[in-house]
């Protein structure tokens, strides 16, 4: 019996995918099992937002990185294996990493305005040109040697696909946030983000 077919016979969990281009969910991309793990994935989060998910067959089609289940739940891709089958060329099974989204942020950039008479440029406008699934935590650190004084620094995780450059502004509800940094982490997007100081 090859595995391949024992791997689509126990994949009965729907999930949709999000098409980001129509802004709309794509119903049953796919089929896969949740399967439980007990080790740490994370130094912060300690696998509580991070679920493994294998899927039998072709897989999730490419150009899918955020899905949902069932539930509600929504999910960026992390990361993706396959397992091989005995002969080390057949695809058995995918393995992906879902990392929890459970919220949505809208990334602004500062466009800038009108030139004026005097040759100065206008004053930026800010424009919503995305918005995208996410996950959020908290690390902060201590500034000096002085432990009460605390600088609010925060990870946030997209989809790897999002346009983002450094000096656009997120936005998460009516929070504003400055971009420190930016790198990719596996399947997804990562960015240091601070507080803006509203002064």
């Amino acid at each position: 019996m090859k595995l391949a077919n024992v791997s689509q016979r126990f994949s009965k969990t729907p999930i949709e995918g999000w098409d980001a281009v129509a802004g709309v969910w794509d119903a049953a991309i796919a089929k896969g099992k949740f399967v439980v793990f007990d080790r740490f994935i994370s130094d912060r989060n300690f696998g509580q937002r991070k679920r493994n998910f294998i899927v039998g067959g072709a897989g999730i089609p490419s150009g899918y990185d955020v899905v949902r289940i069932p539930n509600g739940q929504i999910y960026l891709l992390e990361s993706k294996n396959v397992d091989l089958g005995e002969s080390g060329n057949d695809v058995s099974s995918h393995v992906y990493m879902f990392h929890e989204a459970p919220i949505t942020v809208d990334i602004v950039r500062l466009t800038p305005g009108p030139t004026r008479a005097s040759g100065a440029a206008g004053d930026p406008t800010p424009t919503t040109v995305a918005t995208v699934h996410a996950d959020m935590e908290r690390y902060s650190f201590s500034s000096g040697e002085v432990m009460q004084d605390r600088v609010g620094v925060f990870n946030l995780y997209l989809p790897k696909s999002t346009d983002v450059t450094l000096t656009d502004i997120i936005k998460v509800g009516t929070v504003e946030y400055s971009i420190q940094g930016k790198s990719d982490q596996l399947l997804l997007g990562y960015l240091r983000i601070v507080k803006r100081d509203s002064t």
